[in-house]
């Protein structure tokens, strides 16, 4: 692979990885910001929201708003992998796991398998 070819893998990768966390860090931000029925209709899309309008348990609140919150802290991570990414360099790599974020993970594993 030239220079040039890895240079526009990188920028691909990137914009790829910050589109990601932006979706995640945006995820979160509403998961967290709203109501904990309007949350809990987000997460399950599929599920008819009449069903899931009423009271919920603190707790159920708090759980929801830990997930929005890990949404927000994975995302977050990502987008600053990604800014590192463009700049061609490879400790981004190291971000993902230590995030606990698997998915992208598995991705930066192969990148560097492939040599990036």
């Amino acid at each position: 692979m030239s220079k040039l070819q890895m240079s526009l893998c990188l920028k691909i990768s990137a914009v790829l990885w910050i589109i990601w966390g932006l979706v995640h860090a945006l995820a979160g931000v509403m998961t967290i910001k709203g109501d904990t029925s309007s949350a809990v209709g987000a997460i399950a899309d599929g599920v008819d929201t009449a069903s899931l309008a009423m009271a919920y348990p603190d707790a159920v609140g708090a759980i929801v708003n830990q997930h929005g919150f890990n949404l927000l802290w994975f995302g977050l991570v990502t987008i600053i992998a990604a800014i590192y990414i463009w700049r061609k360099t490879r400790q981004p790599f190291s971000l993902p796991p230590l995030s606990g974020d698997w998915q992208i993970s598995a991705i930066s594993f192969s990148s560097i398998l492939a040599g990036l």
